[in-house]
């Protein structure tokens, strides 16, 4: 008896797993096909659309990149500095060789890519699910597909250009602020000068960190950009869709950016 339900137990986690398998199989299939579709439409514009989705992309820019300027600044600013305090508490004696290489490495090679794009996650990639979804509760997609629109060309494209565009400048930022926040903390402890961090920093940190990190971010604003839109665009007739959705494309956001992190870690420094 008890044979039996072991065994039956087993064969339900195993069709559980299965179908879990499937399904996360058949999700990474539609959000490749929703990417191929965006960057295809790119070839085929107009004159007119193309002024109209150089736009769309210029407001998504302004949205994620030039609004969240201020929060980003804050938590890197703030990272930078907690990062120097919380070593000096291990290491009073610690040198601007050693601090210019923990910052490269907690910053630039892994905080920084992954904080960057959480902050984009909560600011942006919700505002784009939830833009999306009371689109089509609204009828606003039906309305666009009958008028022979394209929504993937004038609603999904731009949002993923300027998702890559700003994440990628964004990393940027943030790992100088960051960088520039330990700076400060350090120069409070022992008084370094600009010049000898300066020096130390440029020999702790490889051209492969900063291109490494470009292409970590344009992934992660690839990934943020085609959940949101595809979580948006699964939205049938409820409002009260929407927000689960956008609960969805939180989290799906999250699982790709741990997942595209780990995959260029192991493949860059290992």
């Amino acid at each position: 008896m008890e044979s039996g339900t072991t065994e039956n137990i087993l064969m339900r986690t195993v069709v559980s797993l299965g179908k879990s398998g499937l399904n996360l199989a058949n999700y990474i299939l539609e959000l490749s096909a929703l990417f191929l579709k965006s960057v295809l439409s790119f070839f085929r514009l107009h004159p007119y659309t193309r002024k109209v989705i150089w736009s769309n992309t210029a407001k998504q820019i302004l949205f994620t990149g030039v609004d969240g300027l201020f929060v980003i600044s804050t938590v890197s600013a703030l990272l930078g500095m907690v990062i120097i305090i919380q070593a000096y508490t291990l290491l009073p004696g610690l040198g601007s060789d050693l601090i210019a290489s923990l910052l490269v490495l907690v910053i630039v090679r892994e905080l920084g890519p992954l904080l960057t794009a959480f902050i984009i996650i909560g600011r942006s990639g919700t505002a784009v699910a939830t833009e999306i979804g009371n689109m089509k509760v609204s009828h606003e997609i039906d309305a666009l597909h009958s008028m022979g629109i394209d929504p993937i060309r004038f609603i999904v494209a731009p949002r993923l250009l300027g998702m890559i565009i700003s994440m990628s400048l964004l990393g940027i930022y943030f790992d100088v602020v960051g960088i520039l926040g330990g700076y400060v903390v350090a120069q409070l402890q022992i008084s370094l000068p600009f010049d000898s961090f300066l020096q130390s920093m440029l020999q702790a940190i490889r051209i492969e960190d900063i291109y490494i990190g470009l292409v970590k971010n344009a992934f992660f604003g690839i990934a943020i950009s085609m959940v949101c839109c595809y979580q948006g665009m699964q939205v049938r007739i409820s409002i009260t869709e929407v927000p689960q959705r956008t609960t969805k494309a939180v989290v799906g956001s999250i699982f790709f950016c741990f997942l595209f992190n780990a995959i260029f870690t192991v493949a860059f420094y290992i």
